[in-house]
Parts: C-alpha cells; sequence; structure tokens
C-alpha cells in the first residue's frame, strides 16, 4: 500500500465515529492521540461492538441509527464483509421504518464500499456520483470519504485530496453529527 492510501486510510480510521471522544480526553501531539485510540480500541472486543450494535437497534431515532453505521464502519474494515453485511442489513431495515433518508443512502453507500473491497471496482464512479449528489451533507461526507480510495487506486490522488477538503467544508460545524462525517 502507497504511503498515501495508508495515511488518508489512517485519517478517516481517526475521524471514525466514536474516536472523537478519545480526541477529547487527550491533550498533546497526535502520537498521544493514537495511543490513546489503540488503548481503547484494544481493550472493546467484537463481543462488546456486537452488544453495542444490539442495543443501537432497539433504539428508534436518528441516534440508533448511526451508533448502527458506527458497528457496521468498524466491522467492515476489519474485512469481516458477511457480519458487516447483516449490521447494514439492520441498518437500512431500521431506516426504512423511520423513513431516514440520510441512513437509507448510508447504508446504500457502506454496500457499494463492501463491494469495492470485494474487487468490484464499477462501484467507483457511483460513489463519486453520491458524493456530488447525496441528499445531505453527511451522505456527501460519507461518500467524499470513499472516492478518494477509488481514485488513488486510478493514481489520481490530487483529487482525491481535493474532494476530501471539499467535503470537510461542506459540513456544517454546528450541526450534532459534525463531528461523526
Amino acid at each position: 500500500m502507497s504511503p498515501i492510501k495508508a495515511a488518508v486510510i489512517a485519517t478517516a480510521i481517526l475521524l471514525s465515529p466514536g474516536l472523537v471522544h478519545a480526541q477529547a480526553q487527550t491533550e498533546g501531539p497526535p502520537a498521544d492521540l493514537l495511543r490513546a485510540v489503540e488503548q481503547r480500541a484494544s481493550r472493546t472486543t467484537f463481543a462488546q461492538l456486537e452488544a453495542f450494535g444490539e442495543a443501537a437497534y432497539r433504539r428508534r431515532d436518528r441516534e440508533g441509527l448511526n451508533r448502527l453505521y458506527h458497528v457496521v464502519w468498524l466491522i467492515q474494515n476489519q474485512g469481516e464483509f458477511e457480519r458487516a453485511a447483516f449490521w447494514n442489513q439492520r441498518l437500512e431495515a431500521k431506516a426504512r421504518a423511520q423513513r431516514d433518508q440520510r441512513y437509507i443512502q448510508i447504508a446504500r453507500l457502506n454496500e457499494l464500499t463492501a463491494r469495492y473491497d470485494r474487487g468490484d471496482l464499477t462501484v467507483g464512479a457511483e460513489m463519486s456520483r453520491m458524493t456530488r449528489e447525496g441528499a445531505d451533507w453527511f451522505v456527501r461526507a460519507h461518500a467524499a470519504r470513499l472516492t478518494p480510495l477509488s481514485l488513488m487506486d486510478q493514481d489520481r490522488v490530487g483529487e482525491g485530496l481535493k474532494l476530501l477538503n471539499q467535503a470537510e467544508a461542506d459540513i456544517p460545524d454546528q450541526d450534532l453529527y459534525a463531528d461523526t462525517a
């Protein structure tokens, strides 16, 4: 893996939902943040993550959907595609039941990501489209986090970085989910 791709992935992991709390608890250089994230991750088991997901699934609000998104994202990034698909289906079902278009589209992006991770490079165009045409800023930001990976695989690193910069500018500072994005 190229150093640039590794840096983008590390940035995405550091900015993932739930890790903002770890960042808030650390003062000091980025190395301190990395240690805090690593320590927190080492104390969390898949059983705890599954329990967190079950609790999120019982909720009937947007925060429950956001927590399900977090579970999918973590499991998917561990390469546990079948388990991630299970949680993503739950996310999509709950989002549809709540008529929450944001998380319906997030579930779609999660599905596209899983396909990409399994070698389906044709989904890059759909992820890119959702970066431009997503229903709201959160969907566009999620798509913008995924699309640069596809662009880097095509040696289009500059475009990917520009896209990430544009997505960051699109995030409303005071929104409840700005830190998650």
